[in-house]
């Protein structure tokens, strides 16, 4: 797939949310529309959360946390290799993203480290466990390391979000949220998603379609510093738990760049490079991923 065309279905499809629905109506995200939803739900202080348990009841529990626009079924391609090699793996639905509520508040770090934090006592999960982050959810990960020391074992990171970015895609869609013009020019969907997820521009409009969405997408720009973080991954760096990270050299959206940057913060990271790889290569190059993901978690 082009990630060019890919982001641009991202923003095409917003575009037409703003004019005022072209396709669809907004409808809101309650209990009706959640009978839709694989897995569970539980009640925390900003919201309802959706969430899934994948793998073996007795495995090592290892909790995902996904990105920007893109809610949990981003995981769908490396989910039967991480589950296969005996995880236990969480993953779940950010604020404003996929099957969890989209409450009215600044989406900060603090508002995503709070749900993790108490989506994990909701689970019961009260020792070190594996945790993992992509994109925007390497930064919620890292600042959760910061944030709670001693509580997660390993750190992997793919893709990560936090350090100086100027020419990615990410940034420039950023930045197409603050516009107060819109066009009404619609861009055709992309033609390759990857086998891993075939349906997944579906999947995206599903979850677009109810209430909050755009919404969280704006506050998050305006309050989650994606680009600011190298403080707290200095923080992760000063750490002792191993830390792993997984990027596509030909990323657009969260360039390469990045791992020069994360090697200064953390010297110690396992730095894994998919040649040719874009942005989304946990679902187009989900094997080489997952394969990378088991060797770090599974290693001694």
């Amino acid at each position: 797939m082009k990630l060019v065309k890919w982001i641009a279905v991202i923003v095409s499809t917003i575009v037409v949310v703003i004019v005022g629905g072209l396709f669809f109506a907004l409808t809101d995200l309650d209990d009706e529309a959640r009978k839709k939803a694989p897995g569970n739900f539980v009640k925390l202080s900003d919201g309802m959360v959706h969430l899934q348990w994948h793998g073996p009841a007795n495995g090592d529990i290892t909790v995902l946390v996904h990105g920007f626009s893109t809610p949990s079924f981003v995981w769908r391609g490396v989910l039967p290799t991480l589950t296969a090699a005996g995880l236990r793996v969480l993953t779940y639905d950010n604020y404003g993203r996929g099957w969890s509520d989209r409450p009215d508040v600044d989406n900060t770090p603090a508002l995503f480290d709070r749900q993790l934090t108490e989506l994990l006592a909701s689970q019961g999960i009260r020792h070190p466990f594996n945790l993992m982050g992509y994109s925007m959810g390497g930064a919620i990960a890292a600042n959760h390391v910061a944030e709670h020391p001693g509580t997660v074992k390993r750190l992997a990171l793919i893709s990560p979000a936090g350090f100086p970015n100027n020419d990615g895609m990410l940034t420039r869609l950023l930045s197409l949220l603050n516009i107060s013009t819109i066009t009404d020019r619609i861009l055709s969907r992309p033609r390759d998603t990857g086998s891993a997820i075939p349906d997944i521009v579906d999947r995206y409009i599903e979850q677009i379609s109810y209430k909050g969405y755009l919404r969280s997408l704006i506050s998050t720009h305006q309050h989650f510093p994606m680009n600011e973080m190298r403080p707290i991954y200095d923080v992760v760096g000063k750490r002792s738990l191993p830390v792993a990270a997984i990027w596509g050299d030909a990323d657009k959206v969260v360039p390469y760049d990045g791992a020069a940057h994360l090697k200064r913060a953390i010297p110690r990271v396992r730095l894994t490079t998919i040649s040719g790889g874009p942005h989304s290569i946990t679902y187009t190059e989900h094997d080489k991923v997952a394969a990378a993901l088991v060797g770090f978690f599974r290693s001694q």
